[in-house]
């Protein structure tokens, strides 16, 4: 131990302080945008790749550090129980310089509500989720739900898995969706009624319709130019696009 009022100096690896200074970037940088990988069985490292640049929060939701660290990426945080991704990949990650961000089996947030929530305190503007389909049917209804929770107004969030993308129109806004003609767009209400419903660029236009919750009347919709615009006026409306050409 170095006597009172010396200073003491560690030696660290190249590897070490290149994680340290990594830690001291997203401690001080302010976010527009986040990207989350989540935990589903998809791969990510076509849309991650396609997708990411240097001025995004990348955050891992668990296993979804396994998904970076496949891909080639490393997240600055890792946030979950960290109960499905191992030991080994972590340990990789600490070293890589990740902030790990722990909580406890037993919580009442699943790993990706915890991402979201951690990005929306961060500032961020919009956030894309990948890996967040297929696999366990519960979970995959609850990330899709995610989209809906009020605590998630200030941004927005959008799913996506290679050519499909997944959104939710909230009243008040304007909704635009670029795309090229003969992406397929579907409107599925998630609450009771969605009122005042208006989208232009679609074949099938709409005009201050109501859509019912269970109905499928506006399923299997199409762009007929770049960019189709949505608006209504009361409800929460989840949109999905499938893009014809990724």
């Amino acid at each position: 131990m170095p006597a009172k009022g010396n200073i003491a100096f560690i030696r660290l690896s190249n590897k070490s302080l290149e994680a340290l200074l990594f830690l001291r970037r997203f401690s001080m940088t302010e976010f527009e945008r986040a990207i989350i990988i989540a935990n589903s069985n998809q791969s990510v490292r076509s849309d991650l790749t396609s997708i990411i640049s240097s001025e995004d929060l990348l955050i891992a939701a668990d296993g979804g550090g396994k998904h970076c660290l496949d891909a080639g990426w490393t997240p600055q945080v890792i946030i979950g129980d960290l109960d499905s991704i191992s030991q080994s990949a972590l340990n990789e990650l600490i070293t890589l310089g990740t902030e790990v961000l722990t909580y406890p089996v037993r919580k009442n947030e699943t790993d990706l509500e915890l991402a979201i929530t951690l990005a929306i305190k961060k500032g961020v503007k919009e956030v894309i989720v990948l890996s967040a389909l297929g696999g366990r049917w519960d979970h995959t209804l609850g990330n899709i739900m995610l989209l809906a929770h009020n605590r998630f107004e200030a941004a927005r969030i959008r799913i996506l898995d290679s050519n499909q993308e997944i959104s939710l129109v909230r009243a008040g806004d304007t909704y635009l969706i670029n795309g090229t003609p003969g992406d397929t767009v579907s409107f599925i209400p998630v609450s009771d009624t969605v009122v005042g419903v208006t989208a232009s660029g679609l074949e099938y236009q709409l005009d201050n319709n109501t859509l019912i919750l269970g109905a499928t009347l506006s399923i299997s919709n199409k762009l007929v130019s770049r960019q189709a615009k949505i608006q209504i006026e009361k409800g929460l409306l989840i949109c999905t696009v499938i893009r014809s050409h990724k």
